[in-house]
């Protein structure tokens, strides 16, 4: 089992540049989820975006292994993309 840290960061897009604030909190608090395969991890941050979206306000949503913990195999597959844009 490994530990699926969940963060959000207030965002805004700026012509064609998408500005995010990672040092102020964004609309959701950091969520911690036990996930055991990387289809878990998907599902989490699936769910984790539905939740930043109801929000209503631009957001971007990141997901990373705790540090110490093992990724399950393909986790680097399925977070090529850094970060998930919600509400621009």
């Amino acid at each position: 089992m490994a530990r699926l840290i969940l963060n959000s960061y207030p965002a805004a897009m700026n012509g064609q540049f998408l500005q995010i604030a990672i040092t102020q909190d964004g609309p959701l608090p950091r969520r911690i989820v036990e996930i055991g395969k990387a289809t878990d991890a998907a599902a989490a941050l699936q769910a984790y975006k539905l939740e930043a979206q109801a929000t209503g306000k631009p957001a971007v949503v990141s997901m990373m292994i705790a540090r110490g913990d093992r990724k399950p195999p393909g986790f680097d597959k399925l977070n090529s993309q850094p970060h998930h844009s919600v509400n621009l």
